[in-house]
């Protein structure tokens, strides 16, 4: 046989049910959350046959032991969204240096004759030590770019 407290939860699911979602239209997460609560109460009244009291204290005692690792893990989730956020844009600007410092070498492959010459007029240094120079600095370019490629895996 139903006794009170059951149809008392069954009208507290219903009225925590409506609560939560009129809040969600609104866009009101406080709001959202009290009527869960709500229907979680009426929940334990109705499944439980407790009194609104005794349903709150078993919801408070239980948001007692829950709410801590609940925080934890909330928090862990923010900073989990921020890392990945800072590492996507990372990533991206990893890349677009990457195609800079293609760009660079590949324009330096293209006019290696003209950026010897002119070495050796600024600097007033041989033909052989211009060369070296640019060599040196092609095979830097190209070891940085070869480490900072994406991983195929």
């Amino acid at each position: 046989m139903v006794n009170k407290h059951e149809i008392e939860g069954q009208w507290k699911i219903i009225s925590g049910r409506i609560h939560q979602l009129w809040s969600e239209a609104f866009n009101d997460k406080e709001g959202a959350i009290k009527g869960e609560l709500t229907e979680i109460a009426g929940l334990l009244q109705r499944e439980f046959g407790l009194t609104l009291d005794e349903a709150n204290k078993q919801l408070d005692r239980w948001r007692a032991d829950a709410q801590p690792q609940a925080l934890i893990e909330a928090q862990w989730l923010r900073f989990n969204d921020v890392l990945q956020d800072r590492w996507t844009n990372l990533r991206v600007r990893l890349q677009d240096g990457r195609a800079k410092a293609e760009d660079l070498r590949e324009v330096v492959e293209a006019n290696v004759g003209d950026l010897i010459t002119d070495l050796e007029a600024r600097y007033q240094i041989s033909k052989e030590e211009a060369a070296a120079q640019v060599q040196a600095w092609l095979d830097d370019a190209r070891r940085w770019i070869e480490a900072n490629r994406p991983s195929k895996s």
